[in-house]
């Protein structure tokens, strides 16, 4: 299950980066993103497995990794609608359902991450800080190009968490 959360988080930062270089949403970068998604969506259980005692990670993994897999039907969604820009699916319901759980899965995983479990505090710490960044960009129309940026800390967080529980 690491391998799977690594691999999610790698063609997560992949799907970024596509993005970036295509000036938006394209059926390519969202068909990779999908992929990503339900990937995290169950690496993220790894975590249940192996770690997480206490009910604040337990949520934080079971919400993230429901947000996720409804985050891959929201790129199925882009795909198959040609959606090119966030402005054009963040109102829909289920993108903010699926934003919502994985906002809220995201914190309560980071807090977790920082005050209970056996992992290093910075990758908590980190996850906690991208995913606050990752909110008031939603709110903050001036920064919203940073999102793809944030997106690809969020991306490398999760696979080093990924890496961090293969090795332990």
């Amino acid at each position: 299950m690491a391998l799977v959360l690594m691999a999610g988080a790698l063609v997560w930062a992949l799907s970024e980066v596509l993005e970036l270089l295509q000036g938006g949403f394209t059926p390519l970068n969202s068909g990779v993103s999908a992929v990503a998604f339900v990937l995290i969506g169950i690496g993220v259980w790894a975590l249940w497995r192996e770690r997480a005692q206490n009910r604040l990670g337990q949520a934080g993994i079971a919400m993230l990794s429901i947000g996720m897999v409804l985050f891959a039907l929201v790129a199925v969604q882009v795909m198959s609608s040609g959606i090119t820009s966030d402005a054009e699916i963040a109102d829909t319901p289920i993108f903010l359902l699926s934003g919502g759980l994985v906002s809220i899965g995201a914190l309560l995983l980071g807090w977790w991450l920082v005050a209970a479990s056996p992992f290093p505090k910075w990758i908590g710490a980190i996850l906690v800080a991208a995913t606050l960044f990752t909110l008031a960009v939603a709110f903050v129309p001036a920064i919203v190009a940073l999102q793809p940026v944030s997106n690809l800390v969020l991306a490398a967080v999760l696979g080093r968490l990924g890496w961090q529980l293969r090795s332990s």
